[in-house]
């Protein structure tokens, strides 16, 4: 799955021979995530390698290279998962360390 993100999730069963349910199932038990979910963090990570490699972030850029539809897409997932803003999360980790 890590090659192809955005490839729908019949594309990936297809290829492996089972039916999307089965796979689905599969993947969960496999990785603890559902396939969705788990693209998420694999975006999110994505998303902060590239934040971390920039003294001064763009945030637009980081989400359309992140795999992200816009960037209030990347923004609301990362508020999801963090619990707080990009530049919330970012300036805090800089001043803890």
């Amino acid at each position: 799955m890590r090659t192809a993100l955005a490839a729908p999730i019949s594309d990936h069963a297809a290829a492996a021979g089972l039916y999307e349910r089965q796979l689905r199932r599969r993947f969960l038990v496999a990785v603890g995530l559902s396939p969705k979910a788990y693209t998420r963090v694999l975006r999110l990570h994505q998303a902060m390698a590239l934040a971390r490699s920039s003294a001064a972030p763009c945030w637009a850029g980081i989400a359309i290279r992140s795999g992200f539809y816009d960037q209030p897409h990347m923004l609301a997932e990362f508020r999801r998962a963090v619990g707080m803003s990009c530049v919330r999360f970012f300036r805090s980790a800089t001043v803890c360390g």
